[in-house]
């Protein structure tokens, strides 16, 4: 936690995420501030989040990183009782197909079509058709609690559940990693695919993996001036002009088991699907 340099490199690798999230799924936030709040909070108790952390790679640390920011989001809001609870979701998500179920979760994650697209590699015109149907299907099992407006509503303590399902043979987290960079045999993958055919844990954990690394890789570097707030709301004394360096100076926070993730290139598979 004493480590000013270190911590500059983890807000700039970092705080472009957690403003994504931040303002996906709490918009009624002061970003900033939530943001700010974000690294303060991951700083305190000689960093914990970070020194706690037991994975070894990157990949598995951003389900860490993302279940802080939601977790925040949640204590600073009061959000909306679900629609669904995750038994009646699942027996909706039972009507389609599992490479469909992905999007459907997505889709109640309040992402569109271009952006499903993006980050599952199906075209949007079938992800437009599987909304359609989604609607169809949930006014026929809700009935006469459906309402119009069902995929503008705020699900976040549906998923907020979901979490807490874990069981015991459901899948790690490195599995996920290992899947999306092509790490895993084809048998392998069909004993992970058939777990999670009949998991809805583990359908939601892996589609937010998936969400993870699109937008790691996607968005531009946090701006300059947004660093310099956080690294003030952090306390970090102001930052000399330095060489840079090849290793990412964040990796000494995370120990020596991390110091793979600064090496993690992994690629989601390109092909559309649909």
């Amino acid at each position: 936690a004493g480590d000013p340099q270190g911590w500059r490199g983890f807000i700039r690798q970092y705080a472009a995420l957690a403003r994504h999230l931040g303002q996906h799924y709490f918009p009624e936030l002061s970003i900033r501030e939530f943001v700010c709040e974000v690294f303060r909070e991951a700083r305190e108790r000689d960093a914990a989040l970070l020194r706690d952390f037991s994975g070894t790679s990157e990949g598995e640390f951003l389900f860490v990183l993302r279940q802080f920011v939601l977790n925040l989001g949640r204590r600073r809001r009061s959000g909306p009782a679900s629609h669904f609870t995750p038994e009646e979701f699942w027996v909706l998500l039972q009507q389609f197909p599992p490479l469909q179920r992905e999007m459907i979760v997505l889709t109640f994650r309040h992402y569109g079509p271009e952006e499903i697209y993006q980050i599952l590699r199906f075209e949007p015109d079938t992800a437009r058709k599987v909304v359609e149907q989604v609607v169809r299907k949930a006014r026929a099992q809700l009935g006469a609690s459906f309402r119009a407006d069902l995929l503008a509503l705020d699900h976040d303590a549906l998923f907020a559940q979901i979490e807490q399902q874990r069981g015991d043979n459901c899948i790690a987290d490195k599995t996920y990693v290992r899947i999306v960079d092509g790490q895993v045999t084809w048998g392998d993958k069909e004993k992970l695919d058939f777990h999670i055919d009949s998991c809805l844990y583990c359908l939601a954990r892996f589609a937010e993996y998936r969400e993870l690394f699109y937008f790691l890789q996607k968005l531009p570097p946090i701006e300059a001036a947004f660093a310099s707030d956080i690294d003030s709301a952090l306390g970090l004394p102001a930052e000399e002009a330095q060489k840079p360096r090849g290793l990412a100076r964040w990796v000494s926070l995370l120990g020596r088991r991390a110091r793979r993730a600064s090496r993690y290139a992994g690629r989601p598979d390109s092909r559309p699907r649909g």
